[in-house]
């Protein structure tokens, strides 16, 4: 499966991943959200480095 990474255009420190290319199934109220370009997960994504990460299948 691939999974795409976003980050939130309201917050930046919010990322979220999804199988969903367009990112359609990501929560609206954290968006708009932008599609990574390299797909490289971010350090602050890390599990304890951010306090918000949203991810969705």
């Amino acid at each position: 499966m691939q999974l795409y990474l976003f980050s939130s255009e309201h917050d930046p420190d919010i990322f979220a991943l999804t199988a969903d290319k367009t990112g359609a199934t990501l929560p609206h109220d954290l968006g708009p959200w932008s599609l990574s370009d390299n797909g490289a997960v971010p350090v602050g994504a890390m599990p304890g480095g951010a306090d918000i990460v949203t991810d969705t299948v």
